[in-house]
């Protein structure tokens, strides 16, 4: 089957929210590691942003996976 382009843009746009809240999270954690409040302060709005980009991004593609090919995810169609 080929593979569904709507499922392919859902992924990319989950694998680069991932990968920057991943990112947020390591400069965060080095950030409180160093005690550092100032660079806390200002991560702390876009730890929160990251993570809602993220969970919205993977809400995305289960209710693409869901709707458009009946629950199952592209591996298993």
């Amino acid at each position: 089957m080929a593979a569904c382009k709507e499922c392919e843009r859902l992924w990319e746009e989950y694998a680069e929210a991932t990968k920057a809240h991943l990112k947020i999270i390591g400069e965060h954690q080095v950030a409180k590691i160093e005690q550092n409040s100032i660079v806390i302060d200002a991560l702390d709005p876009l730890y929160r942003e990251f993570e809602k980009r993220r969970a919205l991004a993977r809400m995305a593609l289960k209710d693409h996976e869901a709707k458009a090919h009946e629950g199952r995810p592209a591996t298993q169609r």
